[in-house]
């Protein structure tokens, strides 16, 4: 089971495809040929070839860590085995074979790059197979072409598709981490103006009543001076309440960063949170640039490292936040500040922190510290 859901329905269409092309070829081959039996073992090698490179050409890079290098490698492979097909067994079915190549390239290149590739591949299929039969193929050629330019335009746009949908999920989940941001914010300010009202209102009217309290106890006598102590000692109770109220509603501030942390939008992401126990993050701002610069390392993983797990470690000193951010990706060994990059350097750098990254073991890894407010 494990081993089907690395395959999707593209995946499958196209290895179903080959399966019968290679059935079909096998079941007509003239087998009492001398041609045949010379390369009967070559047919086999090439299909098992274009099959491997296939495979390997189209893994998904966030599931296998292999090299961008290494899948090129397989995507010339893979039209390699069918050219090598094509000049020892020039059956006329056999460009099908880079039809599925073709459905390939929006993966690599852009829709440009691809379409030229197509145009290029196609004329040099037929050109090779003209010289082989000795025929005309300008006919076939145009067709099949057709239908390669037809294959690479529906998986183009099937990757279209499919990057809108993950840059819509992304953009929602970022919404929901930011509501829940607003939210506790909304909550840290109606308890710091209750904690207000009650030390200046309520608070104060308490101290006069205490103090007026304390000078009727000594204006009275007998039971009246007992019952008006007992009322000293409730309001200088209760003056106390109010304060202990008061305290606990101030110290009661930080804002709820874990629960944002993990509405981030990570698809095919293992994310470990290490955050230090009872770590008080009480400034909106703080709070939000770290959630922010925690959204952007999951981008870069994902369009860049190719790994597929991360990892952030929060702590707190004294005087600051510290937080660190490190996956198990690929990383280019010279790293380039592009737009991501240098957003997350300005957030920290404005609230006067520090930002630094690098990549140890080729992983990505980000070393943010953030000032505590009045430190």
């Amino acid at each position: 089971m494990k081993l089907l859901k690395l395959f999707d329905y593209a995946d499958a269409a196209a290895i179903g495809t080959w399966a019968i092309i290679v059935g079909i070829t096998f079941y007509i081959l003239p087998y009492g040929s001398p041609l045949v039996a010379d390369y009967l073992w070559a047919y086999i090698s090439l299909f098992i070839v274009y099959l491997v490179c296939f495979i390997g050409a189209t893994r998904d890079p966030q599931h296998f860590h292999i090299p961008l290098t290494v899948r090129y490698a397989f995507l010339v492979g893979q039209i390699a085995a069918a050219f090598g097909l094509l000049l020892i067994l020039p059956m006329g079915y056999l460009p099908i074979l880079s039809i599925i190549w073709a459905a390939v390239l929006p993966g690599f290149f852009r829709f440009k790059t691809s379409l030229y590739i197509v145009v290029t591949v196609v004329s040099a299929w037929f050109a090779l197979l003209a010289y082989i039969n000795n025929e005309n193929t300008l006919f076939s050629g145009l067709l099949f072409g057709t239908f390669h330019i037809f294959a690479l335009m529906a998986h183009h746009q099937t990757i279209q598709a499919t990057r809108a949908k993950e840059a819509l999920e992304q953009k929602n989940a970022e919404l929901l981490a930011t509501q829940h941001l607003l939210a506790e914010a909304n909550k840290q300010s109606e308890r710091t103006r209750i904690a207000r009202d009650l030390h200046d209102l309520l608070g104060h009217h308490l101290t006069a009543l205490t103090i007026n309290l304390q000078v009727a106890s000594h204006l009275t006598e007998g039971k009246a001076k007992d019952h008006v102590s007992q009322c000293h000692q409730l309001s200088k109770l209760l003056l106390s309440d109010v304060r202990e109220a008061v305290s606990t509603l101030r110290s009661n501030q930080q804002l709820d960063l874990l629960t944002a942390l993990n509405t981030l939008h990570t698809p095919g992401l293992k994310v470990i949170l290490d955050i230090e126990e009872n770590i008080s993050v009480e400034d909106l701002v703080a709070a939000e640039t770290i959630l922010r610069c925690c959204q952007e390392a999951v981008t870069n993983t994902l369009k860049h490292s190719g790994g597929n797990e991360i990892c952030f470690k929060l702590t707190s000193t004294e005087s600051h936040y510290l937080l660190t951010i490190v996956d198990n990706g690929q990383a280019a060994a010279k790293l380039t500040m592009g737009n991501g990059l240098k957003g997350m350097t300005e957030r920290v750098t404005s609230l006067k922190g520090k930002f630094s990254i690098s990549t140890k073991s080729n992983s990505l890894m980000y070393y943010i510290a953030l000032p505590k407010v009045g430190s």
